[in-house]
């Protein structure tokens, strides 16, 4: 076991090495993202974590809000189950251990079989809270603005749920920790 964590953080260093490109959003960009008008998207995207409890991210003009609202920093990170998305489950893992004042959520890019992602949830246990989508994703993609999925994209939301930063690809570690740490100092 320890060998293989090992392995994977041995990858994670690798893969968020590669990168370290990192998007930040104003709150001028979002507003004015937000207010462009967003013709035939659903008000609302369903999810189930893995423990079967709902939750949803609702379109409102400030962009997504978290509902039942978590009033702490969130960190979503959307990915998938394939074998090239584990590194950032150890990377979430590693995160959620050092931040325990943090939300850690990832969202899956797309529906998978409950068997699935219980697989995958006793595989690489956890310690963040895996949502899986109970709709299609594709008009989330549109509402933000992502021409396709670059996974991972990441979203770092402040208590108050206001979108401070967006992440879009691989990135380092080192960078998710700062912008964390800057958040909380606020």
């Amino acid at each position: 076991m320890a060998l293989r964590c090992g392995w994977l953080l041995i990858g994670l260093l690798l893969l968020t090495g590669c990168s370290d490109r990192k998007h930040k959003d104003t709150q001028n960009q979002v507003s004015q993202e937000s207010t462009a008008p967003a013709p035939n998207l659903p008000k609302t995207w369903e999810f189930s974590d893995q423990n079967s409890q709902s939750m949803r991210f609702e379109r409102t003009p400030g962009g997504l809000k978290i509902q039942p609202a978590p009033n702490a920093p969130v960190l979503l990170a959307f990915l998938g189950l394939e074998p090239k998305f584990v590194p950032y489950s150890a990377l979430l893992n590693h995160l959620a251990s050092s931040f325990k004042t943090v939300r850690f959520v990832g969202v899956l890019d797309r529906p998978y079989a409950p068997k699935q992602v219980q697989h995958y949830v006793k595989a690489y246990t956890p310690k963040f809270t895996l949502l899986n989508p109970i709709t299609d994703l594709s008009s989330l993609s549109v509402f933000l603005q992502t021409d396709t999925w670059k996974m991972p994209y990441f979203l770092l939301y402040n208590k108050e749920g206001v979108l401070q930063q967006s992440y879009r690809g691989a990135i380092v570690e080192e960078m998710l920790t700062k912008d964390i740490q800057d958040l909380l100092q606020r």
